[in-house]
């Protein structure tokens, strides 16, 4: 018998991970129904249910591994909150931990979701929150689609197979302050008016991906260890990344067929190719002074192009790359943080 040694011991972490925060021989198997009323609709199943508050808080884990199910907890009225009080739901990558379809006002928080075919699924929902929860070794950690104006805040993605946060035709989201390793990452395809700020994406197959979507913010995160790209941008318009320290990356900022996004006052550091631009003018890689243009760590000294006669922090000559340039670029990493406004 031939045995994969790398599939063997992601099994073989998998099943430690999820013993360490799930008991199987207490969990609770089976699909429950959130809804507004007495008892929450199942909530006395597997928690405790604050009428007045429309709260469930979860008091044990969830086993959503059979075959018959479709997903472990379905919420079924708007205004819902689902407090996981740090407890877990589990499947085999075929059921869903949480799906929600066509409400608004619901909070999902403090819940730990484990080989699930998504932790969470929206699907028609709007106006919610996303916070605190763990997402794990599922395909995808949190599949969004058709859903806008919700937040996704200090949630933690490890290692979901196809993607941490997926936002699909969703709109004006906020995602902020998560931490992603080793995901596919946060992917938005034909997604519009979403800000993607102060998160940590490490190890990643593409840190941020983006697909015939426009007008988003990606501002002050920190992308590293892309072993494709940290930054794609495919048919993407009037997109706006400031801010941002891009490190580590195969690629660290990428344009396929994409127009008029502003790209400035970020770091791009160490990454094997720093900026790729195919069929993709024109970009803005600066502003006039003094925002300016962006670090590159090969160009911010003499010997590799760059010199600063002025002493302004700004080179002299442009950092020009296949496909653009930026006029302005930064002799040092963050050089808009501490070089004075010009009087």
């Amino acid at each position: 018998i031939i045995i994969n040694k790398n599939k063997y011991l992601i099994m073989l972490l998998f099943i430690f991970i999820g013993g360490f925060f799930y008991n199987n021989a207490e969990a609770i198997q089976g699909t429950f129904i959130i809804r507004n009323d007495a008892t929450g609709g199942n909530c006395n199943l597997i928690g405790i249910w604050d009428f007045d508050s429309k709260t469930c808080v979860l008091t044990a884990d969830i086993d959503a591994s059979a075959y018959w199910l479709t997903s472990a907890i379905q919420v079924q009225d708007n205004d819902i909150t689902i407090d996981g009080n740090n407890y877990t739901i589990i499947s085999n990558n075929s059921d869903d931990g949480v799906y929600i379809s066509n409400r608004s006002g619901i909070t999902v928080k403090n819940l730990r979701l484990i080989g699930n075919a998504s932790g969470i699924r929206i699907e028609g929902v709007n106006n919610s929150n996303f916070t605190n929860n763990t997402f794990s070794y599922n395909t995808f950690g949190v599949y969004s689609y058709n859903s806008s104006n919700n937040k996704f805040l200090n949630n933690n993605f490890n290692f979901n197979n196809y993607g941490g946060l997926l936002i699909f035709n969703s709109h004006y989201n906020l995602i902020s302050g998560n931490n992603l390793n080793g995901n596919v990452g946060i992917s938005l395809p034909h997604a519009d008016g979403n800000q993607i700020v102060d998160n940590i994406i490490n190890s990643n197959h593409a840190g941020i991906d983006m697909s015939n979507s426009s007008v988003n913010l990606i501002k002050n995160n920190k992308i590293s260890g892309g072993s494709i790209v940290g930054i794609r941008i495919v048919y993407g318009y009037y997109n706006k990344i400031l801010l941002n320290t891009i490190f580590n990356n195969r690629v660290g900022l990428q344009f396929y067929y994409a127009q008029f996004n502003t790209i400035h006052n970020n770091n791009f550091i160490s990454n094997f190719i720093q900026v790729i631009s195919d069929f993709s003018q024109p970009q803005f890689f600066n502003l006039s002074l003094p925002d300016s243009g962006n670090y590159w760590d090969n160009f911010s000294i003499s010997n590799q192009g760059c010199n600063d006669i002025n002493n302004d922090n700004i080179c002299d000559s442009p950092y020009i790359f296949t496909g653009g340039q930026d006029n302005l670029p930064w002799t040092k990493q963050d050089g808009w943080k501490s070089t004075p406004l010009p009087t």
